[in-house]
């Protein structure tokens, strides 16, 4: 069985980010305002979701259940197409191809090296 998702550290550490920026903010002038408040408001909702769905990438025997957005969606291993580890500028990321969907998971959000979480994918597909 495979879990991946992102650590509780840095789930604190974006919800912290987000405290900070609304403090910043707060004490900014209108135009600072505008900058700081929309940060701590995406910053709020990636820290919440990764607190409230997480692992990211959950795998079995039978298949893998990953999140898309703000749900979960299961699919058979016969479904993923394609499983690759990309490298984006200096960044390794995660690419799983199933079929109607194409998903792109950075380490932050798997919590561990994208080429870990791919031989253990590869592993579990056999």
């Amino acid at each position: 069985m495979l879990s991946a998702g992102p650590s509780r550290a840095s789930t604190c550490l974006l919800l912290l980010a987000a405290a900070l920026l609304l403090v910043v903010g707060a004490a900014a002038d209108p135009g600072g305002r505008v900058l700081a408040w929309p940060a701590a408001a995406v910053l709020a909702l990636a820290g919440l979701r990764d607190l409230l769905l997480s692992p990211v990438l959950r795998a079995d025997g039978t298949g893998l259940e990953v999140v898309v957005g703000l749900r979960r969606r299961w699919a058979p291993w016969a479904q993923l197409e394609g499983a690759r580890v990309v490298t984006d500028r200096r960044t390794a990321l995660l690419e799983l191809d199933l079929g109607d969907t194409l998903l792109v998971l950075p380490r932050r959000r798997l919590g561990r090296p994208p080429e870990v979480v791919l031989e253990q994918l590869l592993q579990l597909q056999r």
